[in-house]
């Protein structure tokens, strides 16, 4: 949605001749040869093979979405034709742009109003636009993958001083979009950052998978996902190393897209038990600058069940040093961090983190150290842990992981109660990997309740799912 949305704005504006040539430097307009030069770097998702694209193509009188379907479309398939008094209302809302600024063509109703006030600022550089003309929202001000990318003057995004042409309809919204550009202030992070907003005190978006846009069935992305299967790593711990009892399946009883959410749902079917599990792909970790902060979010919901039928259902939100990768027998000193843990259907969430040697040491293992909070069930909540090394001493004794739901926090957990350095490095400084998943059974189920779990009474299906709008991570 964000990069179409940028372009198909772009367009209009050059196409109605109200836009100011682009410096040789800013290589998106070429007032001589009126042609849209390749947008690669701020309106493709490869950013590869880009093809130049008249104007005249991009919003002839016409103006269909088919004209504009190779520049701003990630499928260049079953596009929705939209008139151009759609996309040039004086009201100039996110809605106008549905149809030419969504990735899957879906769900256009429920797209969420962008006063056009937002949508272009006076500063109006690339880096305002980065949230939302980049595919991975990484590094937007100067992107891995868009290295070469060059700032865009808010001239060529708004308002020149040439004439006219083209219909009176995109004249009129052109000086719409002008005044705002005059007037407005720097585009607003959660507005760059698409519906996933961006907290106050963070700059970017490091990591990103919002469900909530992607189609209904649909597997998780496995360009960023692995989906674990079976009951262990190959050459791992069995039953995944905490005598939970359910096979890990990429079934989409088990794992999909419903009702714009990524859905996990455990099934039984006796006493036999499959559920599902995800984790990031190495390309995905993430890690907390020097001197800086990281937060890893999630909105989700967990099903308002009866808690004696949810007894050994087992949801979690977490994260684990990718050093497991090539070493499965490293936990617990590669660390993990529990952001959320909820057991047995109750409305209390646990936070924990593990570290140091498999018994004992500065994590006090198997149990770790970790504390807790209440958890509303049956509606969507914003669970995270922040790791903050912003200390201005330097040490890791002041440095700090900081838990939360729905932005209150429920528990802090600092280096100097830690007291390892090395323990505290692997908790707060290396790379890690986002694992979702709803086990059954085992060590911490069990404990919670003080009984083997499941029983003969838990169900699974709809009642035991956990629903997950979307998973990101932000840096300072």
């Amino acid at each position: 949605m964000r990069t179409a949305q940028a372009l198909s704005v772009f367009a209009l504006l050059v196409g109605s001749g109200l836009a100011t040539p682009v410096p040789a430097s800013g290589a998106y307009y070429d007032g001589a040869s009126s042609m849209l030069q390749p947008v690669s770097a701020a309106a493709d998702f490869d950013d590869a093979d880009d093809t130049a694209m008249p104007a005249s193509a991009a919003f002839s009188a016409a103006n269909t979405r088919s004209a504009i379907a190779a520049a701003a479309d990630e499928d260049d398939a079953n596009d929705i034709r939209m008139p151009v008094s759609a996309a040039s209302s004086a009201a100039n809302t996110r809605t106008a742009f549905a149809a030419a600024a969504d990735e899957d063509d879906a769900n256009d109703a429920d797209d969420t109003a962008i006063p056009v006030s937002r949508a272009f600022s006076a500063a109006s550089t690339r880096t305002a636009f980065a949230a939302a003309a980049d595919e991975d929202d990484t590094e937007d001000t100067a992107d891995s993958a868009d290295s070469a990318d060059t700032a865009m003057p808010v001239s060529a995004a708004s308002v020149g001083t040439q004439g006219l042409r083209g219909n009176s309809r995109a004249a009129a919204a052109a000086d719409d979009l002008a005044a705002a550009a005059t007037n407005s202030s720097e585009l607003p992070l959660a507005a760059a950052a698409g519906d996933i907003a961006i907290p106050q005190g963070f700059k970017k978006i490091v990591f990103q998978d919002n469900f909530a846009k992607q189609k209904a069935g649909a597997l998780p992305d496995q360009a960023k996902w692995l989906i674990d299967l079976g009951t262990q790593y190959p050459g791992g711990a069995a039953n995944w190393g905490t005598q939970e009892i359910q096979t890990y399946t990429n079934n989409p009883a088990n794992l999909g897209i419903k009702n714009g959410a990524l859905t996990i749902t455990p099934v039984r079917n006796g006493n036999a038990w499959t559920s599902a599990r995800i984790e990031t792909k190495a390309g995905s970790d993430v890690q907390c600058p020097p001197g800086g902060k990281l937060r890893v979010e999630a909105s989700l919901k967990l099903a308002a069940s009866d808690p004696a039928t949810q007894l050994g259902i087992w949801p979690a939100f977490w994260m684990l040093g990718q050093g497991f990768r090539t070493d499965r027998n490293s936990w617990p000193k590669v660390a993990e961090i529990d952001i959320l843990e909820v057991s047995n259907g109750v409305g209390t969430v646990f936070h924990t983190a593990h570290c140091g040697v498999i018994n004992g040491g500065p994590c006090k293992e198997k149990t770790g150290l970790g504390g807790s909070g209440q958890f509303p069930r049956g509606k969507f909540v914003k669970v995270a842990v922040t790791i903050d090394r912003s200390n201005k001493a330097g040490g890791f004794q002041q440095e700090k992981l900081e838990w939360s739901v729905d932005g209150k926090v429920t528990h802090t957990l600092t280096g100097a109660e830690v007291k390892d350095a090395d323990a505290w490095e692997n908790l707060a400084r290396t790379p890690k990997m986002i694992l979702l998943n709803v086990a059954i059974g085992g060590e911490f189920p069990d404990g919670k309740a003080k009984i083997k779990t499941p029983t003969a009474k838990t169900v699974g299906g709809e009642p035991s799912a956990m629903s997950v709008q979307y998973v990101a991570a932000f840096s300072t």
